[in-house]
């Protein structure tokens, strides 16, 4: 079912932003089908608003460091 509600979206030219993925497995499943866009836990638990902050901030001098 999921890969035709992919395909659909991309008939219409609508971007996919997959929530909930947790495993290397789903994240390969789902950029088969050509969803770009994923968040879940496999990438960060939930973050406080202080955590937020701090990864942010540590991400914009990351990469205004160009690393």
């Amino acid at each position: 079912m999921l890969s035709h509600i992919v395909s659909m979206a991309h008939c219409l030219n609508q971007h996919i932003v997959a929530e909930g993925v947790e495993t290397l497995v789903q994240e390969a499943y789902l950029k088969s089908l050509g969803v770009a866009y994923v968040q879940g836990w496999l990438y960060s638990k939930a973050l406080t608003q202080e955590a937020l902050i701090a990864f942010l901030a540590t991400r914009r001098k990351t990469t205004s460091d160009g690393q």
